[in-house]
Formats: C-alpha cells, structure tokens, sequence
C-alpha cells in the first residue's frame, strides 16, 4: 500500500490543477468563447466564480472541512454543467467544465479524507475505546 504522504501529494497536484483548471475554464467560457444567446461581462464571471473564490484561503491552509463544503459546492456547477454539454447548442467547453467539476470533486473528496486520517496520524493514540 502507498504511503499516506505520497497519496496525499498526488491528490494535491490533481485538486489544484483541477481547480485552476475550473476557474481558467469559466473566465475563458465567461470572456472568450460566448455560447449562442449568452453574454459575457464581469457580473457574470464574478457570480460564477465567487463561490469558488471564497474557499481559496482555507484551501491554501489545507482545511479538510472547507473542501467537504466545497464538495457540496460543486454539486451545483455538476447541476449546471452537465445540462450545458449534453444541450445541442453546447459547445466543446462544456464538455471540458464538466469533466473538470468531476476531477474537482473527486479530488477534494479524496484530499479531505486523507489530510483527516493525516491529522488523526499525528496525534497522540487517547485511551479510550470509543474515540471520545
């Protein structure tokens, strides 16, 4: 079995890429590539991508419980993204945020569990049986 450090630091590679990799998606889908009866503008890029933001300092600090709510987070651009690249006006994009909000989701279900069972490593065993 691999090493909790070294799974830790392939998931991290994995969320982080995946994360740049949503925002850079959104702002290019937001300000380059308009989809048929959409308009693009800084409202929208900043109604879409706050959400995401407002994580960033405690997932920078590595804080599992911030990236379990961004897992529900996600759900929501799931919701969002997958209508938008199954519709017959989608565009190639859509495919790609939608493929990068599962990579997302999955990696920060994953890098919370570990950075857990890192933490529960790290401290010393209590006496009790029952965990409390």
């Amino acid at each position: 079995m691999t090493e909790l450090p070294v799974l830790l630091r392939r998931v991290a590679v994995v969320f982080w890429l995946s994360y740049i990799g949503l925002v850079l998606e959104i702002t290019l889908n937001t300000f380059v590539w308009h989809q048929e009866g959409r308009q693009g503008g800084i409202v929208i890029w900043l109604i879409r991508t706050l959400p995401l933001l407002v994580f960033l300092p405690w997932l920078i600090r590595r804080n599992h419980r911030s990236m379990v709510w961004l897992c529900f987070l996600l759900i929501m651009y799931f919701l969002v993204a997958v209508p938008n690249a199954m519709s017959p006006i989608g565009v190639w994009i859509n495919h790609v945020e939608a493929w990068l909000v599962a990579i997302l989701f999955s990696s920060s279900m994953m890098y919370s569990r570990w950075l857990q069972r890192e933490a529960a490593a790290k401290q010393p065993a209590s006496g009790d049986s029952y965990g409390g």
